[in-house]
């Protein structure tokens, strides 16, 4: 089977508590094709504690251009694992966040 759609992955390396190296990502890109996935949206923490977006944008560019140069088949989304607490509503400003009050 392939065709898989991976949205929850720390593949991003050193980001979060993922891949430490750009190699163990390399590694788990070629296992996760072998297994059968074509796309993969990388969900590092969305955290204080965690990366920065502007750090968390670089790695996803540099993955991407890793997976192209070994011929690694596997496209990168863009995601992110939210904490979905009240502090993280409010900062959406949806109606679920104006009913917290």
């Amino acid at each position: 089977m392939s065709g898989w759609v991976d949205l929850h992955c720390h593949l991003l390396p050193g980001v979060d508590d993922g891949a430490k190296s750009l190699e163990d990502t390399l590694e788990m890109a070629r296992a996760l094709v072998d297994l059968g996935f074509s796309t993969v949206a990388p969900s590092p923490h969305a955290r204080p504690e965690y990366a920065p977006p502007e750090l968390v944008e670089a790695r996803l560019s540099e993955t991407r251009a890793a997976l192209e140069r070994e011929g690694i088949p596997l496209t990168l989304g863009r995601n992110a694992e939210n904490v979905l607490d009240e502090a993280f509503l409010r900062s959406l400003g949806t109606p679920a966040a104006r009913m917290l009050g």
